[in-house]
């Protein structure tokens, strides 16, 4: 029991961690085929420091759109971008 216990609060501290996480990613849906990762990257860079950008696209020779996320060192980033939208 003790141990479980243990393992719990362990994934209670992996489950908030997580979440922290995904308040630092934006998705990005509609992205043009000619978008590279280091473009999506460039373009936000200018609300904060971008950790990671992702494309996830149906096929690499597809037409269509796209989407994919970006990372950021803090989540007063993603706000930022949230905001600027209102």
């Amino acid at each position: 029991t003790w141990v479980q216990c243990r393992a719990s609060v362990a994934l209670d501290e992996a489950a908030r961690q997580a979440k922290e996480l995904q308040k630092r990613k934006l998705i990005v849906v509609g992205i043009s085929a000619s978008i590279s990762e280091d473009d999506l990257a460039s373009h936000f860079a200018v609300f904060g420091t971008v950790i990671r950008a992702k494309i996830f696209r149906v096929s690499p020779n597809t037409v269509q759109f796209a989407q994919g996320y970006v990372e950021f060192a803090t989540k007063a980033s993603v706000s930022k971008i949230l905001d600027s939208l209102h």
